[in-house]
């Protein structure tokens, strides 16, 4: 029997509560803190964005994106 011991990696997989606390640190990385409540609020906002996003409802955040990425999801 060989001792060698062989995995595959595993891609990395974040789920919604993964990617809203990163762009809450993100947000906040250059940005003074001025209460728990706007690291709550930001957060939610955040969290709402990524859920509507991950639904497939891009169809209010077009007018953000660039014309390159605007005329793939059409």
């Amino acid at each position: 029997m060989s001792n060698d011991v062989r995995v595959e990696p595993t891609p990395i997989q974040r789920n919604m509560l993964d990617v809203a606390t990163e762009l809450t640190q993100l947000y906040f990385r250059n940005k003074s803190v001025d209460s728990v409540d706007e690291i709550g609020e930001t957060f939610v906002r955040f969290h709402t964005l990524v859920r509507t996003l991950r639904q497939g409802d891009v169809s209010s955040f077009k007018e953000y994106l660039p014309e390159n990425i605007k005329n793939i999801i059409e």
